[in-house]
């Protein structure tokens, strides 16, 4: 597929590939299998260059080490994502440490997409102020050139083993879920998508506040025609127009 034989797929395919990077293998496969239905060239494309992406750089690749980031100590992993690894970890605010979340870019996810695709995260995170959302902290390179972005460290659980393991009534979820939709009115304010809501991207805290996160396969609300077309998905909590590609009855579905 190229760019100059059809730009709008190449776009929607560009804007897949980026999105499905961040996804574990197994979610990967099974968002392909899901897209093979509607459009199996684009699918097969896709494997192709996921599979090209998955390969060490060359023979002496492999995992370089956690190089030092300087203001920071990186205590343990917590995380990690087709295209990204999270480590708690620690920075000096005033005098005083305070526990973050720093996500990197994996050793072996330096291609170019895939630092656009990190970069798009961190420039969307960074228009984002809202007491719902984990803000951005910081962002930068490490000393082998990897970047990174920092946010705080959310101590909590998922919202559906929350309201499981407290016992939630219908009043107490109801809340939550009306605190979640604010922060995401406030994305899309700003024109911000997070393309991936479900239990496991919102953590309700100690004082029983919702937060969301991961925003790595966010896009903007102003993203070309072909960017729009597709994103990346997780397959049950996925909207019904995500699933099939979408036609001229959406609107109608909508009303």
């Amino acid at each position: 597929m190229s760019e100059a034989a059809d730009p709008v797929d190449y776009a929607r395919g560009k804007a897949l590939y980026l999105a499905l990077l961040e996804r574990p293998v197994d979610e990967r496969q099974a968002q392909l299998d899901t897209l093979r239905l509607a459009s199996p060239t684009l699918a097969g494309w896709l494997e192709q260059m996921l599979s090209a992406a998955d390969r060490p750089l060359s023979w002496i690749d492999g995992d370089d080490g956690e190089a030092p980031i300087d203001g920071y100590e990186i205590l343990e992993p917590i995380g990690r994502g087709g295209m990204g690894e999270v480590h708690l970890a620690l920075r000096q605010v005033a005098g005083h440490p305070q526990r973050v979340a720093l996500k990197r870019l994996r050793f072996d996810h330096r291609d170019r997409h895939a630092r656009e695709r990190f970069a798009e995260e961190t420039r969307l995170l960074a228009q984002l102020s809202h007491p719902g959302i984990a803000p951005l902290l910081d962002a930068g390179t490490d000393a082998r050139g990897r970047p990174y972005l920092v946010t705080p460290y959310i101590q909590g659980q998922p919202i559906d083993q929350w309201c499981t393991e407290q016992r939630a009534d219908v009043r107490q979820r109801v809340q939550l879920v009306s605190k979640v939709a604010a922060a995401v009115a406030d994305a899309h304010a700003h024109l911000v998508i997070h393309c991936d809501i479900k239990p496991a991207n919102i953590l309700v805290t100690a004082d029983g506040e919702p937060v969301l996160l991961d925003f790595g396969i966010a896009r903007s609300a102003v993203a070309t025609a072909g960017e729009q077309e597709w994103s990346a998905l997780t397959l049950g909590y996925a909207a019904p127009e995500q699933l099939t590609p979408p036609d001229q009855r959406g609107p109608l579905g909508a009303a």
